[in-house]
């Protein structure tokens, strides 16, 4: 990755770094799920891209707020120590002696008192989001990709024949290949917004070719918000045709 050299004890440059290889790791697998045309899948791993680049947009512009982020962290195991304290002794009895191991193990080395984090606020996404100023990005993109997390009846809508009269269910249906430009043209777009905060944070000077590349995304990028709007224009004229 630019050949970085990482100061070990700098908290903004190891967690950008660590944040800019999950991204490019869940990359990789948004690409082969989409290459099997597996769309909500590929969108659950586009939604955990986005978040990560949030973190690490917002961190590349405030190194204070890298400590936040660890601490915050720090603040949720804790809370999941509260959450398992009160759980019934029977229900804890009941656990397999695996779940218990790995339960303790992550919340081991917490020193501080779980009853004073009841009350902190956490770091959102939400927050994260405002951070880095990619609002617009998370109360659109992010936000119509939070069905694939949770159970919507609009995101079975792939499973089901919509051209049938008695709406058939069917096995798996080849999905629309715009969908998939889509998902595939918004995981290209994370990688480029999280490659800017990695050269913020190392000051890092780009190559011409990098430069160019980057060029040639933001006129693709540029062009396909002009498609985009000229679009449903010609859908409403159809829908009046008809």
């Amino acid at each position: 990755m630019f050949g970085l050299k990482l100061d070990a004890d700098d908290n903004q440059q190891v967690l950008v770094a660590s944040l800019y290889l999950k991204i490019l790791s869940t990359f990789q697998a948004v690409l082969m799920l989409a290459e099997k045309e597996m769309l909500n899948e590929s969108k659950t791993l586009l939604r955990s891209m986005i978040e990560a680049m949030f973190a690490l947009v917002a961190i590349s512009k405030d190194p204070a707020l890298a400590a936040r982020f660890i601490e915050d962290d720090h603040t949720q195991r804790l809370k999941l120590s509260i959450s398992y304290s009160d759980l019934p002794l029977k229900l804890k009895k009941s656990l397999k002696p695996r779940l218990t191991k790995i339960i303790n193990s992550s919340l081991s080395g917490l020193n501080k008192p779980a009853a004073k984090t009841r009350n902190i606020t956490p770091l959102t996404v939400e927050a994260l989001a405002k951070k880095a100023g990619l609002q617009e990005v998370y109360y659109s993109i992010y936000t119509l990709l939070s069905g694939c997390n949770y159970l919507r009846v609009y995101e079975l809508e792939q499973y089901w024949d919509g051209h049938t009269e008695g709406k058939t269910l069917l096995g798996l249906i080849h999905p629309d290949e715009k969908k998939v430009d889509a998902i595939l043209f918004t995981a290209i777009k994370t990688v480029f917004l999280s490659l800017n905060g990695v050269i913020q944070t190392f000051n890092i000077k780009v190559p011409k070719e990098q430069v160019t590349l980057i060029k040639q995304f933001r006129k693709l990028a540029s062009t396909s918000k002009t498609s985009t709007k000229k679009q449903p224009a010609r859908s409403i004229k159809r829908a009046k045709q008809a």
